[in-house]
């Protein structure tokens, strides 16, 4: 599979996903701004066997890769809206079942607005004092 996605909306205008074509099992966010898709994509290559936290955040200017609550990649070329979101599919491509996420999710979260550094890193915490 060449990309597994963790979250995206039905009609494809946000997603967060591993990337196996650009870098092996490198996270993606890919936000879509007035009907461009921008691909913010973290490297290098992350272990398949161990657990990582992901999230990817768009405040309108900037978007942003966070890897284990550590900033590892940004994009300021989009600035504006999201592309309208509809329902979100979680594991699986829009369109149902294409492009699967192959491996274990755990506490999916979705916001409607964009998360600051320092609430990112509470939540990677408070992952990592759990398990």
């Amino acid at each position: 599979t060449t990309k597994q996605n963790i979250v995206s909306d039905t009609n494809d205008n946000i997603a967060l996903r591993w990337e196996n074509s650009a870098s092996p099992t490198a996270p993606a966010f890919i936000p879509v701004v007035g009907g461009t898709f921008y691909t913010v994509t973290a490297a290098p290559a992350l272990s398949t066997s161990t657990w990582v936290h992901v999230c990817g955040t768009y405040d309108g200017e900037t978007a942003i890769l966070y890897i284990n609550a550590a900033s590892r990649a940004t994009d300021t070329t989009p600035t504006g809206n999201l592309s309208t979101l509809n329902t979100g599919r979680i594991g699986v491509h829009s369109g149902g079942s294409a492009n699967p996420f192959v491996g274990t999710l755990d506490e999916i979260r979705v916001y409607s607005r964009a998360l600051g550094a320092d609430e990112i890193s509470a939540i990677y915490r408070r992952g990592r004092i759990a398990r």
